[in-house]
């Protein structure tokens, strides 16, 4: 991996310090990167990950560790994105609250052999840390009440990985070495708690022996920690079962008001859902400026309109008159301007949320110059007819709001050729998707958008729309 090598190269003190029984999929950058870092490192350790394109990211308040670097870097190989978990601290205990601080990293690292990729901690350094995080995690009192127990599949795999390269005798001297206050017989004692088959009797006392032991490492008080970890379990249950949300890191940049533009064919929607899977770690939301939320009284006016078109009371109201010298009728001018207001407001809805730290990932977004699509149509289509006063006001609404909408933090524009684009949407009118086409090919973009040339291969496409959003986070 180019990373480690970028890392050694600097002279980085640091090991992939657990879970080293799928250390193959660490590297493949399917399972988290949790690193070691000697402290003394960190500057030189951070300026590699930023050089290599990680960005840091930072959980919610309740879920921040002391001494622990969260970032993110995408594989341009695989497209995948790569969680990297920079540890400055050896902190462990329950996922809720990590309440324990053992400061053995020196010896830890001093233990390190290189492996293929990564440098590795000694199997006995290895086994006695798994073994003092897997007591604390699963066999406390809260732990067994709130029905967290059980030892997960591949914490099972790894506590018999160990098991099978570490016989007690060299266990045993790791645990006196480096942690002698906690002690050989009571790290074995927990080792049997860990059994399958052992009494949940001595599985709570012996985790009870190991935060007495523990007790001059504890990082918040007793008193504190268990209501805390209870608390949390339950609330963090709450939100992610009954109300559907799961927790998000946020970009320490902040958050982007990302647009993907382009006609019919062009792939927008694919687009969208390939960004959207790729930014599942942080805040992610799609919103749609063609077709936008409407509020209820849009919706009713809308409704109206309609059956009045359908039972022949009211004109077409997506198009003025045929006859270039009569008046637009009032219902073409409402339809039009009630339309950018919902536009308008969905935009204010995006922008939003990317200034709280999320990403706003727009299909289709209103420009100056893409007349055909998402802009101002009633100025453009009623040029040189009369117009009444309603007609002049309801063209000053519509201005307006369009007015309101500021250009996105990332404009990404897909291009298509026309007659390509009249192929993909055999279902639509051709002489409504070959002029939208031709506009996109004609307009002139900013230097900061990306235009992308979406006749390439989908998959290829798609690929160039994740790098260039990911390089601009």
């Amino acid at each position: 991996m180019e990373f480690c090598r970028a890392l050694g190269e600097a002279g980085v003190d640091y090991c992939h310090w657990k879970s080293n029984e799928a250390i193959a999929l660490s590297a493949n950058g399917v399972n988290d990167l949790d690193l070691l870092v000697a402290r003394s490192h960190s500057r030189v350790f951070e300026a590699v990950a930023a050089r290599m394109g990680f960005r840091r990211a930072r959980p919610s308040a309740d879920r921040l560790v002391p001494g622990l670097l969260d970032s993110y870097g995408r594989d341009p190989e695989t497209g995948l994105l790569v969680h990297l978990q920079a540890h400055y601290q050896l902190v462990l205990g329950d996922d809720m609250t990590k309440s324990f601080h053992l400061p053995i990293e020196e010896a830890y690292l001093a233990s390190c052999f290189q492996h293929d990729v990564f440098r590795l901690p000694a199997p006995e350094l290895e086994l006695m840390m798994l073994v003092l995080r897997l007591t604390l995690k699963h066999n406390t009192w809260d732990a067994m009440a709130c029905a967290q127990g059980a030892l997960a599949p591949s914490e099972r795999r790894e506590l018999d990985h160990l098991r099978a390269l570490v016989d007690d005798r060299q266990l045993a001297t790791a645990v006196d070495q480096t942690i002698p206050f906690i002690g050989a017989e009571l790290v074995d004692r927990c080792l049997g708690a860990l059994a399958p088959d052992a009494p949940w009797g001595e599985r709570i006392a012996a985790a009870a022996a190991l935060e007495a032991a523990m007790a001059g490492h504890h990082r918040l008080s007793p008193v504190v920690d268990v209501p805390t970890k209870v608390a949390r379990r339950f609330r963090r249950g709450a939100s992610r079962y009954l109300l559907g949300r799961r927790a998000r890191k946020r970009i320490d940049e902040g958050g982007l008001l990302i647009a993907v533009v382009g006609s019919d064919g062009s792939g927008k929607s694919s687009a969208i859902d390939h960004l959207a899977t790729m930014l599942t770690p942080f805040p992610v939301r799609h919103f749609h400026l063609g077709k936008p939320r409407r509020p209820l009284p849009s919706q009713m006016a809308r409704l109206v309109l309609r059956a009045g078109r359908v039972a022949k009371v009211f004109p077409s109201f997506t198009a003025p008159p045929e006859d270039p010298s009569a008046p637009p009728h009032w219902t073409y001018l409402l339809w039009h301007a009630i339309n950018a207001s919902d536009r308008r407001r969905e935009y204010r809805r995006a922008r939003r949320f990317a200034s709280n730290g999320g990403f706003a990932l727009c299909d289709r977004f209103p420009l100056p110059g893409l007349i055909r699509t998402d802009g101002p149509r009633i100025e453009w289509q009623t040029a040189g007819r009369p117009m009444s006063a309603f007609g002049r006001l309801m063209a000053r609404v519509e201005k307006r709001r369009y007015a309101d909408v500021c250009p996105p933090d990332l404009l990404i524009v897909l291009t298509v050729d026309p007659d390509r684009a009249v192929r993909r949407r055999p279902e639509q009118d051709a002489d409504f998707v070959r002029p939208r086409a031709e506009e996109i090919l004609a307009a002139t973009w900013p230097a900061s958008a990306a235009v992308i040339d979406a006749n390439a291969d989908h998959d290829k496409v798609l690929d160039e729309v994740a790098a260039v959003v990911w390089e601009r986070l």
